[in-house]
């Protein structure tokens, strides 16, 4: 199956497709409340998708509760430091907003939360290097993500999709041994609103187990602080217990659980959100 394109609808950008069967608001444009509300609904009903999904600023909420919108997750300063984003959804048919596996999610996020958070610096073991990746990566990126995923929600398996995205305003990162590229992470940075989406997490299976993650992400909150980003968040598998102990242990907070969200790893799977204030350096 393809996958899923991103367009706008007004000035906003949106994510729709029948890979992940639903429309996701990427980045939504306060010019375009409450019109884009009728227009996402047009988009659903037209092409059968399942489930819409939003970021909302709280003080915009109202009319999109009105049209069935319910909060999944919030993160509190996601807009510059000062105002909460909600992150929304409605769901079309009823069978999709069930939480299929309650008592797994609710064991990942408890093993994940009796993680206390720690002032550390995660070292990488000896014989690998963590560097900025540069447009020549992009293949071998690219790469280690079809050998990583099933299935993805961004098409990450096309070299020239991670090129596109270095343009722009994501940054990754690599850790390399032996001059391989065995783990990646991405972060994509919104300078408007001072925050940036930690994500696009992937290790070698030959190379897990070694705190990579970790590393990525502790590089990634390094290169935050210095282009002065004051929230960085993640939406992490639900049913991932390395993923949601990484976040936690680094000091991220739970934000909510999104339902049957995203295709990845071969099915709908939902995710959490988790969000983190960066410490800032003393003057």
């Amino acid at each position: 199956m393809m996958p899923d394109s991103v367009e706008k609808i007004g000035e906003s950008r949106v994510q729709h497709g029948h890979f992940n069967n639903r429309a996701y608001v990427m980045r939504l444009d306060p010019s375009d409340i409450p019109e884009i509300i009728p227009r996402l609904g047009a988009l659903v009903e037209k092409n059968g998708y399942t489930k819409i999904v939003i970021r909302v600023p709280e003080h915009a909420k109202d009319p999109f509760i009105s049209a069935g919108y319910v909060t999944e997750a919030e993160v509190p300063g996601f807009y510059a430091g000062s105002e909460t984003a909600l992150f929304m959804g409605k769901f079309t048919v009823p069978g999709r907003a069930l939480n299929r596996s309650p008592d797994l999610i609710a064991d990942v996020l408890a093993k994940a939360r009796a993680h206390i958070p720690a002032e550390y610096k995660p070292h990488l073991p000896r014989g690998f290097s963590l560097v900025e990746a540069a447009p020549e990566d992009a293949e071998r990126i690219a790469t280690l993500y079809r050998e990583t995923f099933e299935s993805y929600p961004f098409p990450v398996f096309d070299p020239a999709f991670i090129r596109q995205t270095l343009e722009e305003d994501v940054r990754y990162f690599c850790v390399l041994h032996e001059g391989e590229i065995v783990a990646v992470a991405s972060c994509d940075v919104n300078d408007g609103a001072k925050n940036a989406e930690m994500t696009d997490f992937a290790t070698s299976l030959s190379f897990r187990g070694q705190g990579l993650a970790g590393c990525l992400l502790h590089a990634m909150e390094e290169y935050l602080k210095e282009k002065g980003i004051l929230i960085s968040y993640t939406i992490a598998r639900a049913t991932s217990y390395p993923m949601n102990v990484t976040f936690a242990r680094a000091g991220y907070q739970y934000g909510g659980t999104l339902l049957n969200n995203t295709n990845i790893c071969g099915t709908l799977e939902s995710m959490n959100v988790w969000y983190k204030r960066p410490v800032r350096r003393q003057a």
